[in-house]
């Protein structure tokens, strides 16, 4: 499904993976968090002051994992359908996941690639999705969907509020996939 916002292009397409893929993915997730491998600010980031959130892996998780079934699929589907979006050949640069907890304060920011896709893994609350700075909307995070628009649109998580969270569970899951030109 193809969107358009303010001379902005945005694609969603929805039912990407299995259950069974989605719960692979979500443990390889977890343990790159549980091994307290989260990111940290590179010396760019550091200069401008950016803070990396609480619970983001490094922006290697598609290299770590790209020789399990479940990764090697889920990065040819999303892979196809931003080459389909965009009408070009893509090479990925970086691959994370964000964990949404009541911990995180996810910021305005865009990102230094032509093509951003994410992918929402797991979300209790949907409403609480991609915040567009400029529009002021908010894509749904609807599980087992992906949103692809221009890395260069101003964008954060949307926060669920902390008295939204009453276990676990209500955790929210994405990956992101960020592509440039061949």
């Amino acid at each position: 499904m193809l969107n358009k916002i303010d001379n902005n292009f945005y694609y969603r397409e929805y039912d990407l993976c299995s259950k069974s893929q989605i719960e692979n993915i979500k443990k390889d997730i977890d343990f790159e968090i549980a091994s307290g491998r989260v990111a940290e600010p590179d010396e760019n980031q550091k200069k401008l002051n950016i803070k990396i959130p609480k619970y983001q892996t490094y922006t290697d998780l598609y290299l770590l994992n790209k020789h399990k079934k479940h990764w090697s699929f889920i990065y040819n589907k999303i892979k196809k359908s931003a080459e389909k979006f965009t009408k070009v050949s893509l090479k990925l640069q970086n691959c994370w996941a964000n964990i949404s907890t009541p911990l995180n304060n996810y910021s305005n920011h865009t990102h230094i690639t032509f093509i951003t896709c994410v992918y929402y893994l797991k979300s209790t609350y949907p409403h609480y999705g991609t915040f567009l700075t400029k529009e002021k909307i908010i894509f749904p995070a609807i599980e087992n969907s992906l949103l692809i628009f221009k890395g260069n649109i101003e964008h954060s998580i949307s926060n669920v509020p902390k008295h939204l969270y009453k276990n676990i569970d209500d955790t929210r899951y994405s990956v992101v996939f960020d592509f440039d030109k061949k």
